[in-house]
């Protein structure tokens, strides 16, 4: 995979599934974390917050 040289931007639509919502990790992203199918992906919100935060599985 190709090096970034900047912030990844990208932009995904949120589908309904099975009483929640979802949303696809590019590929790209996926393969940094080493991601694979099956794995639990954590995200935080706060009210003070102004963005979610990804904890990668390593960090947990």
């Amino acid at each position: 995979m190709p090096q970034c040289r900047g912030p990844y931007a990208d932009s995904r639509t949120v589908q309904e599934s099975n009483g929640g919502y979802t949303v696809s990790i590019p590929k790209e992203i996926a393969e940094r974390y080493d991601l694979e199918k099956g794995d639990q992906v954590f995200w935080t919100d706060s009210p003070d917050d102004e963005t979610p935060q990804f904890l990668p599985p390593e960090e947990l």
